[in-house]
């Protein structure tokens, strides 16, 4: 859905900037004369979740993502070849790119606003206390995702002076009121004491279907990501835990129900995000093209062969070898291979929503899986590990392993089991990647402790790193962890049938250094124009 370039940047000025009119006061958010029960207030707070997610731009700016060469492959939308790419982003085409994500974050950010004031001024009544704590942290959620793509991620020695993002923290009632960034240490600052007002209010019973919203479970995962991102490990490990408990095997994805669904590229991604799925703790319905870009349809930039069978989910572990695109298989999950190195993994769906009951077109939508137990278990796994708590950290990563390697008739030569001992001998003996030679572990430089190469430590962050890959590929996080861990990303062209040459490596064109100021997605044209500060440093046109 292309949207006009005049109404993108009157959007993104108007919440950014609180440019007020009647019209916008006349509508939602704006009913607080009506919102005096509960039943109004969970309408409203509906609203507090975006519809747009950035998922496309930061998968495509990660090391998931290569360029296939072939001249007449072509790119879904311009800003797929922005993202990649690392450039100013400024195609506002289909509903993916930045310019539509960024207003449309801020737009529920206001929505969450608006439920707070209508909570407050019936004096807080304790009928509304689950609701005050669904709108802190959807509040909070849009405030994380904003200041992850567009600042730098938190880093102790330089956040309090590095760019976030302009938290709203109140509805805005002045005439074109001035604002400012506030420093990545602030947003975080905000957006801790936001989840924590909110958390002890989250009460599922105020919901019909708690997994659209921020549920019990779901909330404290968020909380959990929020602080392994924060290095508060201790508060990671307890949000965890009170998320999926301390022995979650049966809140995981049962795969192996997945083999009596068949292999149809519709039926696969509903069954995966389905309401029914205990291992999905929360969804979210966005308008999206998201499956378009990975199921082969545009190939000029594609999770290829490449990086599938040699980093990824075709690739080997400690589970054994490579498998590639033969039989038998890693993973319960059917991966496709498409003509032109196109890898894609069934994770998901797409709807159109037609415009009318005889119209041909519409919008296209999917559902995302906000928050899993099996993330929320490597979260944890990631923590643990990081407070030298090996031991629990092995087990987490067993249990993901055990639970995602197949172990029927189809999986001869494989393992499912993982122990401490082999953790340390697998990825202890990985070479490191080289664009040429790659394997799925990469030098790492976190940001938030210190590490030795060579440690047991860093041996457990390349096994988390490498399952949290595999478990969140198409769905834009690995991009977070490039951040967090100053993983360098080298740009490669590749051969379209991935096997010619140097495993198919034809030619290098860029990389992504650990200091690059490129980690932060540029603003929209139209907020920088308004007024607000762009980011510093190059970026590429």
């Amino acid at each position: 859905m292309n949207k006009n370039k005049f109404i993108q940047a009157f959007l993104s000025v108007l919440i950014v900037f609180g440019t007020a009119c009647d019209s916008f006061l006349d509508t939602v958010p704006d009913a607080r004369p009506e919102l005096t029960d509960p039943k109004k207030v969970s309408y409203l707070l509906n609203s507090a979740y975006s519809g747009y997610f950035p998922i496309v731009a930061t998968e495509m700016a990660s090391d998931n993502i290569d360029w296939v060469d072939d001249v007449s492959y072509k790119y879904y939308y311009l800003a797929q070849e922005e993202s990649y790419f690392w450039k100013d982003v400024r195609d506002d085409g289909g509903n993916d790119a930045l310019v539509d994500v960024y207003p449309e974050l801020y737009m529920a950010i206001a929505a969450a606003n608006q439920a707070l004031i209508a909570i407050e001024e019936q004096g807080t009544p304790e009928n509304m206390l689950p609701l005050k704590g669904e709108a802190l942290l959807a509040r909070a959620y849009s405030h994380f995702i904003l200041v992850n793509v567009f600042g730098q991620h938190y880093n102790p020695q330089t956040s309090e002076t590095d760019l976030g993002v302009v938290y709203m923290d109140r509805a805005e009632t002045e005439l074109n009121p001035k604002y400012e960034r506030e420093s990545v240490a602030e947003v975080y600052r905000k957006i801790e004491k936001d989840i924590e007002e909110g958390l002890p209010l989250i009460d599922d019973g105020v919901y019909t279907y708690p997994k659209y919203h921020f549920n019990v479970k779901a909330a404290h995962a968020f909380a959990a990501r929020f602080n392994l991102f924060y290095g508060k490990w201790d508060k990671a490990v307890e949000y965890a835990t009170k998320a999926i408990g301390e022995h979650p095997e049966t809140m995981m994805r049962n795969w192996a129900s997945y083999t009596t669904i068949g292999t149809d590229n519709t039926a696969v991604p509903l069954y995966y995000t389905s309401l029914d799925q205990n291992c999905n703790l929360m969804l979210i319905t966005a308008v999206s093209s998201v499956r378009n870009y990975y199921a082969g349809y545009y190939r000029k930039y594609q999770h290829t062969k490449q990086v599938a069978d040699y980093e990824v989910e075709r690739g080997p572990g400690p589970w054994g070898p490579a498998r590639g695109n033969s039989s038998p298989r890693t993973f319960w999950m059917v991966c496709s291979s498409y003509a032109g190195n196109c890898v894609f993994w069934k994770n998901i769906p797409i709807k159109m929503k037609y415009e009318s009951p005889t119209a041909t077109s519409g919008v296209n939508h999917t559902t995302l899986t906000a928050f899993t137990t099996e993330e929320t278990l490597l979260v944890r796994a990631e923590a643990y590990a990081i407070k030298g708590e090996f031991d629990k950290s092995a087990d987490d990563l067993a249990l993901w392993m055990k639970v995602m390697v197949r172990t029927d008739a189809a999986s001869v030569g494989q393992s499912n089991v993982l122990t401490r001992d082999k953790i340390n001998s697998y990825y202890g003996g990985l070479d490191y990647y080289t664009p040429i030679q790659p394997t799925p572990k990469k030098h790492l430089h976190p940001l938030l402790f210190d590490l030795t190469e060579g440690s047991e430590l860093e041996n457990f962050l390349h096994c988390v790193l490498h399952f949290r890959r595999i478990e969140t590929v198409h769905q834009g996080q690995r991009w977070y962890d490039v951040k967090r861990y100053g993983i360098e990303i080298y740009r490669r062209i590749v051969h379209v049938d991935g096997t010619v040459g140097s495993k198919g490596i034809i030619e290098l064109t860029d990389s992504l250094k650990l200091n690059d100021n490129r980690r932060a997605f540029q603003l929209p044209p139209s907020v920088i124009a308004a007024g607000l500060e762009a980011n510093p440093g190059v970026y590429r046109k």
